[in-house]
C-alpha cells in the first residue's frame, strides 16, 4: 500500500473504521505549532505507540489541507508503485526543514529527470537505473513498540488554520488534530497561491528578500522543485557575482525572477500545480521555502502584481493606494471593467472565492464602495478605478488601474458603525479583523489580504520642519514621540534612514523599545548639523515595528519664496523700472517660486515703494465677480499711499496650519470701499480697484470659510502684480 501526502480530505483520507480506544497512542495528543512564520517550513515530531495486544501495520498518513504535510515513518523500507511527484515534494519539504533527509534510504532511486531539475535532498542524488516510481511498504509495529514521523507546517495564508491527519493502520483510522497560526514573514516573502497564467502571457514576478537584521544576509542558492517554475536573474543576465545576492542590513534586494509556465490544461477544470522555491541563506533555519501554486487558463488578461499581501494596518492609519498593471495575451481587443469581489472583514481570516467571469462593463469602468461583492455585501473602504479601459491585442503590462484601501472605512464596515467606531466596539473589536477579497480587472483578478487592528501608532510631531531662515530655531533639538493607540504592545525594532539624512542631521535613535498599548515614549531625537546647507531637502525616518512601518518626514528649506520679475534684466531678482514720466503707470508681473518641499502660505504682502500696489493676480481680469467666485481664493489687494506703507494681515480661516488669502476678509472696509487713501480708486487702476471691492465684499468671519489657503505648493509658482503710479 502506498502513502499519499498533501491530498484534500476524501475517501482515501477518511475511509475505514476508527481505531479502537486504547489501541494507539500519539504524543503529543494534539499537535500545535502556535505562531509560525509564512515562507518557512516548521517541523515537529510525533511519537506513535502501539498500545494494543496485537501487531499493528501502519499504512499511510493523509492530510485534509495543503498547509500540513506528514513525513514517512522512521523505519520505512523502499518499494515501488506510487506517485513520484508527491513523494519527491514531501521528501524535499522534510529535507528543507532538517537540512538532510529523515533517512538515508529515502535518497535511493530518484528519477534522473528530477535530478536534472535540481531538486536536492542533502548532497546526494542517486539517479542511475532509476525506476519509474517510488513507494514505501507498510511499517509493522509489535505490541508496545513505537515509531516516529514528522509533520511539516508550510503556511499559505495569515491567521489560524486547523486540520486533521488520518493515520491508516490495520486496526483502523486514527484522526489526529493539528493546528497553527500563520504570521507574516519578517523577510517580506509571501506564498504565491491561486495564480492564473493565461496562454502566451509572460507572468514573471520578482522574488524580493527583506533583511530585518543588523548584519548582511548572504543568499547562497535559490532553486525550484517544479519544471514549470523557472528561475532567472532579475536583470536577465546569465550570471552575476556573489555580491548580487548579498542583502544589506535592514535593506531589501530582488533575488530572482520567477517564470510561471504551467502546461496547458488537459481537462475542462484542471487542478492547480504546486511547486516550491527554496532559498538557502545564512539565516535562522538555514533558509526559506516559498509555495507557488498556479494553473494555466485561456489567453487573455493578466495582472502585476499577482497579489497584495499586506502586513498589519491600523484603523486610523492613512489610506494606501497601489498601482496595478494589466496585460493582454489574446489576439483581440479587450474592453476592461474593474470591480471588487468578495471583500470582507471578519474575526477570523476569510477565504474569499475567486470571481467568476466578468459581467458586461459599466459606463465608466469604475467601482466604488457600492460595488457588490461575492457575498452580496458592499466593499466598504476598497476602491478600484481604471486609468486605461482598453487593451490592444498582445498588450504588454502597462499601468492600467489603481486600488485604494481606506482602513478607517474598512474598520467601520467591520464593527458596523461610523468611522472611529472602535471606541464603541469594546473587547470584541480589540482583537482586530482579518480583511480579504479580490480585485477584478476584466478576466484577471488578484487577491488582497491584511490584518486590521483598531488604532494607530501616532507620531508627534507628524513631521519635522527645519527652516534655515531662522537659524537659531532650525538648530534646536527635536524630540519624536510615539503614542501607541493600539490595544496591543508595539515593538519598534529599529529606525532606518538614508545617507542624505546622515549628511544633514544628527539622529539619536532609541530603538529597540516596546510601547505598551495606550502608552507613549520618545523614540528619537533629531538635530540639524552645524554647517548643513539650506536645502531644499525632503527625507524621512522609517520606524520598523512588529506590525507595520511608519515614516516621519524631515523637511529642510529656507522658508523663502523666489521672485521672478517679468521685466527685462531682472534675472537677479531686482526690479529696475528705469526713468518714468509723471502721471505714468507701470504694471509688472512676477512669479513667486516655491523651491521648498513643503507648501508655503503667503499671509502678508507689502512694499515700501511709495505709490506702488501689490496684489495676487487672479480676479484682476474680472468685473464684479460674485462673492463665491473661485478667484477670491487667491486674491489680495493692498493700496499704498505716497510716502508711506500699509500692511494687511490676512485672517487664518483654513484650519490647522493653513492661512487663507481672503483679502481683508473680516475687516470693515470703511468709507470709500475699494480705494485706500491716495490709492487706486475708480478711474485709477480700475481693475485693481474692482478686485479690492470684490474681495472686501466678504465682510463677516463666517463668510471667510469660503476662502481657501492660497499656498504656493511645492515647486509651482503663483502670479503677483505690482502696479506703480506717479
Amino acid at each position: 500500500m502506498c502513502q499519499e501526502w498533501g491530498k484534500q480530505a476524501g475517501a482515501g483520507g477518511r475511509g475505514g473504521r476508527a481505531v479502537a480506544a486504547g489501541a494507539l497512542q500519539l504524543w503529543p495528543p494534539a499537535l500545535e505549532f502556535g505562531r509560525a512564520a509564512l515562507a518557512a517550513a516548521h517541523s515537529l515530531t510525533v511519537t506513535l505507540t502501539n498500545t494494543a495486544n496485537t501487531t499493528m501495520h501502519l499504512a499511510s498518513v493523509a492530510g485534509t489541507t495543503p498547509d500540513f504535510h506528514a513525513s514517512f515513518f522512521e523505519s520505512k523500507a523502499v518499494g515501488f508503485g506510487c506517485t513520484l511527484e508527491l513523494a519527491v515534494q514531501m521528501l524535499w519539504l522534510v529535507a528543507c526543514t532538517r537540512g538532510e533527509p529523515s533517512s538515508p534510504t529515502l535518497l535511493a532511486c530518484l528519477m534522473k529527470s528530477v535530478c536534472e531539475r535540481a531538486v536536492r535532498l542533502g548532497n546526494t542524488c542517486a539517479c542511475a537505473g532509476a525506476p519509474k516510481g517510488l513507494c514505501w511498504g507498510a511499517e509493522t509495529l509489535p505490541p508496545q513498540a513505537n515509531t516516529t514521523f514528522s509533520v511539516v507546517y508550510l503556511g499559505r495564508r495569515e491567521g489560524p488554520v486547523s486540520a486533521h491527519l488520518y493515520i491508516h493502520t490495520s486496526l483502523g483510522v486514527h484522526k489526529y488534530p493539528v493546528s497553527a497560526e500563520g504570521v507574516a514573514s519578517e523577510y517580506g516573502v509571501w506564498p504565491l497561491v491561486g495564480v492564473r497564467v493565461p496562454l502566451n502571457a509572460s507572468v514573471e514576478p520578482l522574488l524580493t528578500l527583506h533583511n530585518p537584521t543588523a548584519h548582511p544576509i548572504q543568499v547562497s542558492e535559490v532553486y525550484s522543485s517544479g519544471a514549470w517554475l523557472g528561475l532567472a536573474l532579475p536583470g536577465g543576465e546569465d550570471s552575476a557575482p556573489r555580491a548580487a545576492w548579498s542583502v544589506p542590513a535592514r535593506g531589501e534586494r530582488a533575488l530572482v525572477r520567477l517564470r510561471l509556465a504551467p502546461p496547458p490544461p488537459v481537462a475542462a477544470h484542471p487542478h492547480p500545480l504546486t511547486a516550491y522555491i527554496r532559498i538557502k541563506a545564512n539565516i535562522t533555519g538555514g533558509g526559506l521555502v516559498v509555495c507557488v501554486e498556479a494553473r494555466s487558463v485561456a489567453a487573455g488578461e493578466y495582472v502585476s502584481p499577482l497579489q497584495l499581501r499586506l502586513r498589519t494596518r491600523g484603523s486610523r492609519d492613512p489610506p494606501d493606494t497601489f498601482d496595478i498593471s494589466v496585460g493582454n495575451s489574446a489576439g483581440v481587443d479587450v474592453a476592461l471593467e474593474a470591480g471588487v469581489w468578495a471583500a470582507r472583514c471578519a474575526a477570523t481570516p476569510p477565504s474569499p472565492p475567486p470571481p467568476p467571469d466578468p459581467a458586461p462593463p459599466t459606463a465608466n469602468g469604475q467601482s466604488d464602495k457600492g460595488t457588490a461583492n461575492g457575498n452580496g455585501v458592499k466593499s466598504e473602504g476598497v476602491y478600484v478605478s481604471l486609468l486605461e479601459p482598453h487593451l490592444v491585442p498582445h498588450q504588454d503590462l502597462m499601468q492600467t488601474a489603481q486600488v485604494t484601501l481606506d482602513y478607517a472605512k474598512m474598520w467601520a464596515g467591520h464593527v458596523g458603525g461610523a468611522e472611529g467606531a472602535e471606541e464603541e466596539a469594546g473587547a470584541d473589536g480589540a482583537a482586530g479583523a482579518w480583511c480579504a477579497g479580490w480585485l477584478r480587472l476584466g478576466r484577471a483578478a488578484l487577491p488582497y489580504s491584511l490584518r486590521l487592528l483598531p488604532g494607530t501608532l501616532r507620531l508627534t510631531p507628524p513631521d519635522l520642519h527645519f527652516i534655515t531662515s531662522n537659524r537659531e530655531d532650525s538648530l534646536r533639538l527635536r524630540e519624536v514621540r510615539v503614542h501607541n493607540e493600539f490595544p496591543v504592545a508595539v515593538h519598534i525594532a529599529h529606525i532606518d534612514f538614508g545617507p542624505d539624512v546622515d549628511t544633514y542631521f544628527e539622529v539619536e535613535g532609541l530603538a529597540p523599545l516596546t510601547v505598551a498599548g495606550g502608552g507613549a515614549a520618545v523614540v528619537a531625537r533629531v538635530r540639524l548639523r552645524e554647517g548643513a546647507g539650506r536645502g531644499p531637502l525632503r527625507a524621512h525616518l522609517t520606524l520598523r515595528t512588529n506590525l507595520t512601518d511608519y515614516t516621519l518626514p524631515l523637511l529642510l528649506y529656507s522658508g523663502e519664496l523666489r521672485i521672478e520679475w517679468e521685466w527685462p534684466h531682472s534675472a537677479d531678482g531686482a526690479l529696475r523700472l528705469g526713468a518714468l514720466g509723471t502721471s505714468s503707470t507701470r504694471r509688472v508681473g512676477a512669479l513667486l517660486h516655491n523651491d521648498a518641499p513643503a507648501a508655503l502660505c503667503v499671509h502678508e504682502l507689502s512694499t515700501d515703494l511709495a505709490g506702488a500696489t501689490l496684489a495676487l493676480q487672479a480676479c484682476a481680469h474680472l468685473r464684479d465677480p460674485a462673492p463665491e467666485h473661485s478667484c477670491h481664493n487667491v486674491c489680495v489687494s493692498l493700496a499704498l499711499h505716497r510716502g508711506g506703507r500699509r500692511r494687511a494681515r490676512v485672517a487664518d480661516s483654513g484650519g490647522a496650519g493653513r492661512r487663507a488669502l481672503c483679502a481683508l476678509c473680516a475687516a470693515d472696509p470703511g468709507p470709500g470701499a475699494g480705494a485706500a487713501p491716495g490709492g487706486a480708486g475708480p478711474g485709477r487702476g480700475g481693475a485693481l480697484a474692482e478686485t479690492a471691492r470684490a474681495c472686501r465684499s466678504t465682510r463677516t468671519p463666517a463668510a471667510c470659510t469660503r476662502c481657501r489657503c492660497s499656498c504656493s505648493a511645492p515647486r509651482p509658482y503663483v502670479h503677483i502684480l505690482l502696479l506703480y503710479m506717479l
